[in-house]
């Protein structure tokens, strides 16, 4: 997030050329286009999670990231009424404001210290051609690598695809998921295979410790014995949901340091840019109200002792100075010196939130209160000093037939006779659409791989509502155990759009 603290200098037409300049860069970067993407996504993430909760037993775990992206992308693509349902469905807004929000997003994900990583691939069919806009779509605005290959050869159809998944995978060291594809899938009428790879890494602000196994109830009287951790921290937001009956904790994840100091070189370069030699470029690090000047060549080394030293708040700092201009003959008013701030944050991107039922017996009546919720309106507002946070240690998978709860939802994208994708190519419909995602929460941190590909087919011719909080917040809180099923989202930030949701219920 970037925040500026202004010219302390009034506005003249005729001096001010730099200020305007700096003010046409602030709202450049205000607009962060990327927040689109998130945008109102919670009703389909909050209904699509009550799918998967009303269907099946046990642990549930799906990324509306992954979906919604892979949907954009055929969206692009899709005509007439086709392109209208998936835009009801997923409230996306028009064609160019998804282009303009992917390439924001994407963006975000590229920056090299960010935790979510994303890649993208089209596979066509050697016989077939698709669009050369859409072409340029995939490759401009999703980042896709597109790839060619024969789709009769089923054998090596799913040695290319399952290959292209094990190279990401051993490039973030994450583990390798089987069966992404199986030969038995493929027929003569594919055309095409559109895949998507997202990998998140989050480290924990507070470290947990493993405390062994400790009791986790379960429906009824049952009890099991689980691997627990705990953690004190200084201060956790906390809230409680009246109408939910639960309690939510929000436990935040590091911001990756690999990368900070670069940010900061560039953005030192690109603003000396707008005026040298105005400029004298230094850094302020703020630590507990201490402020340190720091010179440009040894910018790198104050980002990483001030991170190390949990340094929370950094000013990249610019003094315009009077000597340049006044040598060139110019007559400048004195209130024109002065700083043109940057404040950077070094805050947490992303965080995982746990709301926890305040009955043992109630995640029944949470998840049937999350159908109508506005999950980026759960906003916790009271932070808990030194509180002791009890939750399991878990990994798990889960394989998600997508398409098996879209199709009431989208029945014209998944019709062989209706669906309207020619943006892309004629005849086509999407077939199946599948995720498969995994998670592995430790004391270090969370780890989440998600694996998305939707089948491309060949057709023949012919109310939301804001959660009341229950504002008698316990102060004195001095303990959260999370010791019977519970609901898990990971969302960043800003927008609190949700990265993945699921939950934990010790049965699997």
């Amino acid at each position: 997030m970037i925040m500026y603290a202004g010219l302390s200098c009034p506005l003249f037409l005729g001096y001010n050329i730099l200020f305007l300049k700096a003010v046409a860069l602030y709202f450049l970067l205000k607009k962060e286009p990327w927040r689109v993407f998130y945008h109102e996504d919670s009703k389909f993430t909050s209904k699509l999670y009550w799918e998967f909760a009303n269907s099946q037993p046990g642990d549930v775990l799906f990324s509306p990231l992954g979906v919604k992206f892979i949907l954009a992308f055929l969206k692009l693509g899709a005509r007439g009424e086709t392109s209208k349902q998936i835009s009801k469905v997923l409230s996306l807004p028009s064609d160019k404001k998804i282009t303009e929000s992917m390439k924001g997003l994407l963006d975000k994900f590229d920056n090299s210290f960010t935790q979510i990583k994303l890649h993208n691939a089209l596979h066509i069919n050697k016989d077939n051609k698709i669009d050369i806009e859409f072409k340029k779509y995939a490759k401009e605005t999703f980042s896709m690598t597109i790839e060619n290959i024969d789709f009769t050869d089923y054998k090596s159809a799913v040695r290319i695809l399952e290959g292209w998944f094990e190279n990401i995978a051993k490039t973030y060291s994450s583990p390798l998921i089987e069966d992404v594809f199986k030969e038995e899938e493929f027929s003569d009428d594919f055309k095409l295979v559109a895949t998507s790879s997202i990998h998140f890494q989050g480290l924990w602000i507070h470290r947990f410790t493993d405390t062994g196994t400790g009791e986790f109830f379960l429906h009824g009287n049952n009890v099991i014995l689980i691997k627990m951790m705990k953690v004190e921290i200084p201060f956790v937001l906390h809230q409680d949901f009246k109408d939910l009956d639960a309690t939510g904790i929000q436990l935040p994840y590091k911001i990756h340091d690999n990368g900070l100091s670069s940010i900061v070189d560039r953005r030192i370069v690109d603003y000396g840019k707008l005026a040298q030699p105005l400029y004298r470029d230094f850094v302020v690090l703020e630590r507990r109200g201490e402020y340190t000047k720091h010179a440009y060549d040894d910018v790198n080394d104050a980002f990483k002792q001030s991170l190390q030293s949990e340094c929370r708040v950094a000013l990249l700092t610019h003094w315009i100075s009077l000597d340049p201009l006044a040598s060139l003959g110019f007559q400048v008013p004195a209130s024109l010196a002065g700083f043109y701030c940057e404040q950077i944050s070094i805050e947490n991107e992303y965080h995982l939130l746990i709301l926890l039922p305040n009955k043992v017996d109630g995640l029944a009546h949470l998840e049937q209160q999350l159908i109508q919720t506005n999950l980026q309106k759960l906003r916790l507002g009271y932070k808990v000093p030194d509180l002791v946070v009890h939750i399991p240690s878990f990994s798990f998978i889960s394989r998600n037939d997508i398409g098996k709860y879209l199709k009431a939802k989208m029945s014209i994208l998944f019709s062989r006779n209706n669906a309207n994708l020619s943006g892309i190519a004629p005849n086509l419909h999407l077939d199946t659409i599948k995720e498969i995602v995994t998670i592995d929460l430790g004391p270090g941190g969370t780890r989440v791989t998600v694996t998305m590909k939707a089948h491309v087919k060949y057709s023949p011719e012919s109310m939301i509502r804001e959660v009341k909080t229950n504002q008698s917040n316990n102060y004195n809180l001095q303990e959260f155990k999370a010791n019977h099923p519970f609901v898990f989202m990971i969302r960043e930030e800003e927008t609190h759009g949700v990265i993945v949701m699921g939950r934990f219920t010790g049965e699997q």
